[in-house]
């Protein structure tokens, strides 16, 4: 298997070399696949239950993830105060709105109306 090097560079080590180190990081690659899915598996239930609270309120604070990391619910969602404004006011306009024209302005060669 070829994992660790290059074509277009020149060997530096020897076959055997070469193979320990594809071995090596055909191992560590192996272990952290193992281990993640483990821990996924592991704590599948409190990862559905953080989901389902950043779909519902969008946004959570890092006490409330650990409450969840910690107890597996979220007791004290987030409140309107705690979250920001996910559709802030527009500013206020400096100048009024300019009602739109009648007829819209002649441009130069255009053709006339009809």
């Amino acid at each position: 298997m070829f994992l660790g090097r290059e074509l277009t560079r020149p060997q530096n080590v020897s076959e055997e070399t070469a193979r320990v180190i594809d071995e090596e990081i055909r191992r560590i690659t192996s272990e952290g696949s193992e281990q993640a899915r483990r821990l996924l598996n592991e704590y599948r239930d409190k990862l559905a239950v953080l989901a389902e609270s950043l779909l519902e309120f969008e946004t959570l604070d890092g006490d409330q993830v650990m409450e969840i990391i910690k107890t597996g619910k979220l007791t004290r969602p987030a409140q309107a105060e705690d979250k920001p404004d996910s559709h802030p006011a527009p500013p206020a306009a400096a100048e009024p709105a300019k009602p739109p024209l009648a007829e819209p302005p002649l441009i130069e060669g255009a053709p006339a109306k009809a």
